[in-house]
């Protein structure tokens, strides 16, 4: 894989060495994805819109960065990191491990997992807030992320969940021919 470049209109920048592509979607989407949310944490103001939409491009940029820095820790070269208002990609070598493959499709869950037990700790250190801000960008970082962690674990077509389906099928393949 020499360039990787997502079609349509995006900004590219470099971190550590890898392109991060944010496709022109994702600020528009990502706009219309947060209203509904921001509407739910019970507040209607531009500063409580822009806590949750700015909370909800956080779970998905952690949510990628979390996948890439399983990648790299499996010794596979993280080749881009896509960002688009439909979700995200980590685009890296194939592992040629089952465990490898595993825990690189779990790494985005993982670190969204991360989030949600810093919040839930912050919430039991420091309790509830009277901010309508602050209520906001823990009930996207909370409700919002295990919203998002269920659909990132559903088996459709390219999520994370359906890559995890397919290595437990072939784990299990493998433990019967061994047995065999």
């Amino acid at each position: 894989m020499k360039h990787i470049r997502p079609p349509g209109p995006s900004l590219r920048m470099v971190i550590r060495g890898v392109p991060i592509y944010v496709n022109w979607s994702l600020p528009f989407l990502g706009a219309a994805i947060a209203y509904l949310p921001a509407k739910h944490a019970g507040g209607s103001g531009v500063a409580n819109y822009l806590a949750v939409l700015l909370c909800l491009v956080t779970l998905l940029v952690l949510h990628e960065v979390g996948h890439a820095v399983v990648a790299r820790i499996c010794s596979l070269k993280v080749h881009a990191i896509v960002l688009s208002g439909y979700g995200g990609c980590c685009i890296s070598d194939v592992p040629r491990r089952l465990s490898h493959a595993a825990f690189l499709a779990a790494g985005g869950l993982l670190a969204q997992l991360l989030v949600l037990v810093i919040t839930i700790g912050f919430l039991l250190v420091d309790g509830s807030s009277q901010s309508i801000v602050v209520n906001s960008a823990v009930f996207a970082l909370i409700g919002v992320n295990i919203v998002y962690m269920l659909v990132n674990l559903a088996p459709f077509q390219g999520s994370d969940g359906a890559r995890l389906l397919v290595i437990a099928k072939q784990a299990l393949s493998e433990l019967r021919k061994r047995r065999s």
